[in-house]
């Protein structure tokens, strides 16, 4: 079902580095209930515009609007604010913790609120239950202990 509410607009952004134009105005919008995908080839774009809608980059020209508010151009804690996430394709994260121990580092971002004794002790449980690699990648749900998902949560494939 279609819904007439703007999660998300992307209004005439571009991006150029020396010798080459990434993104060439790009508009869209993300209606609640709508999923885009961002498909190319590699050297197409899709990382400098993950990138500018999470902050990682400022845009030469255009604007990003969530809720129908501008963000900061160049301000990854505002976009996490607003509810938009980054899951990166080639992974920044801390190899030495599990993925749901990375997102919960990374949800504490921007925050101002350390992890508290029963979070971290949450964690040390968890980490103990741990038995295997693949366990790492299936995102076990810890009730209370990271926020939930966002709803604009933004993942990058390259082809």
């Amino acid at each position: 079902m279609e819904s007439d509410i703007e999660l998300l607009k992307v209004d005439g952004v571009s991006k150029a580095f020396p010798g080459i134009l990434a993104n060439d105005t790009i508009t869209f919008d993300l209606k609640e209930g709508e999923i885009h995908a961002l498909l190319g080839e590699n050297g197409a774009g899709k990382t400098t515009l993950v990138g500018i809608l999470f902050g990682l980059l400022r845009p030469d020209a255009g604007r990003i609007l969530v809720d129908g508010k501008e963000l900061e151009s160049g301000n990854p804690r505002e976009a996490i604010v607003h509810g938009l996430g980054f899951v990166q394709q080639h992974y920044s994260l801390v190899p030495t913790l599990t993925v749901i121990e990375n997102l919960i580092l990374s949800s504490h971002f921007g925050s101002n609120r350390p992890l508290s004794r029963e979070e971290i002790e949450r964690l040390r449980h968890h980490r103990r239950r741990r038995e295997s690699k693949l366990e790492q990648d299936q995102l076990p749900l810890l009730p209370g202990l990271a926020p939930p998902p966002a709803r604009n949560t933004v993942k990058e494939k390259g082809w």
